[in-house]
């Protein structure tokens, strides 16, 4: 195996676990809702994503199959002009570190790619 692989796979679970970590931590404080759409939505990134860096491949594919499991508790969708302004902040946020996230893993790649030519 590679060094690539096996960064990959570690963070991967790094990854894997914060998030887990953080779910079991915000459940005991609060009566909190999966949001199963965006769970689905998740593995829909992450398995492209995973077809270069097979440590989110079975994220991916674990994201997408419990979204689609509990498809029936999807709800109805919620406009942006409906959330409160501390949750529109938190999202944006998030939305925020998933692009730097993307493009840190990008630029790694492409660097990794230089690194073996």
């Amino acid at each position: 195996m590679n060094n690539t692989l096996i960064i990959s796979i570690i963070v991967g679970f790094i990854l894997l676990l914060a998030l887990a970590m953080r779910v079991a931590t915000a459940r005991y404080k609060e009566e909190i809702v999966p949001n199963y759409r965006a769970m689905f939505l998740m593995g829909i990134c992450f398995i492209p994503i995973g077809i270069t860096d097979l440590a989110f491949l079975p994220l991916g594919i674990i994201f997408l199959l419990v979204g689609l499991r509990n498809k029936d508790k999807w709800g109805k969708e919620t406009k942006w002009a409906d959330f409160p302004p501390k949750l529109r902040k938190i999202k944006l946020i998030f939305a925020g570190g998933f692009i730097i996230l993307a493009l840190l893993t990008a630029v790694f790649l492409i660097f990794s790619r230089m690194q073996y030519k």
